[in-house]
């Protein structure tokens, strides 16, 4: 970047000796692709935050927390997998509006806004009187993994979620959402929940991810 700058200055001071009508055309041109520059990845900051998600192991003891994805509300998205992982680091990408716009239709729905963890699993327990005992045995080992999923309904296309300002939260927290949802295929609050769980997961295998760290 400096040899750069200093190049340029060089070449202003030939311009204003040898063709000093060319000298404010090339300060256009400079200022134009400085403009134009790609955004930098690491401009955002949690002011403008849309959605975090983290899906953590419980069976590993993740210092970093889990593999995660942070969307912000101008599309961009960065993605951390841990060092533990195959695809360690972090990456970018930005979401088209089509993306977003599906995605935040997810978000922002009834069972995900006024999801209510007690009342889910009261639900999940009326469900598993009918079932036998090993069934609700396994329902508490086939799935090591936690589901955290934080939303900023108000930042992207206001929701009038809690009260209605930009930093109102809704955080969920759920355990073993994959064997629930097969498990429990008439609760719609976890059918809305592992969807979304999916469309994040897909995001964050994109194979069009650009590694920034």
């Amino acid at each position: 970047m400096i040899v750069t700058t200093q190049l340029s200055s060089l070449l202003i001071i030939f311009l204003l000796f040898f063709y000093p009508g060319q000298v404010s055309s090339f300060q256009e041109m400079e200022k134009f692709s400085t403009s134009s520059a790609a955004p930098d990845n690491h401009q955002h900051h949690s002011g403008t935050v849309l959605l975090r998600y983290t899906e953590k192991n419980n069976s590993i003891r993740e210092a970093e927390g889990g593999a995660s994805l942070h969307i912000y509300n101008d599309g961009y998205a960065v993605v951390y997998y841990p060092p533990y992982m195959r695809r360690a680091g972090k990456y970018g990408i930005y979401l088209d509006q089509s993306d977003m716009e599906r995605l935040w239709a997810l978000l922002s729905s009834t069972h995900i806004l006024e999801f209510n963890k007690e009342t889910v699993r009261q639900h999940l327990y009326a469900e598993d009187q009918t079932q036998d005992e090993l069934s609700r045995k396994l329902s508490n080992v086939a799935n090591a993994s936690t589901t955290l999923i934080e939303i900023y309904p108000n930042r992207y296309q206001s929701a009038g979620f809690g009260d209605g300002s930009r930093d109102a939260m809704k955080k969920i927290s759920w355990y073993g959402l994959k064997w629930d949802a097969s498990k429990y295929q008439d609760i719609d609050e976890i059918q809305d929940l592992v969807v979304i769980q999916q469309k994040l997961l897909a995001i964050m295998q994109r194979p069009d991810l650009q590694k920034i760290e």
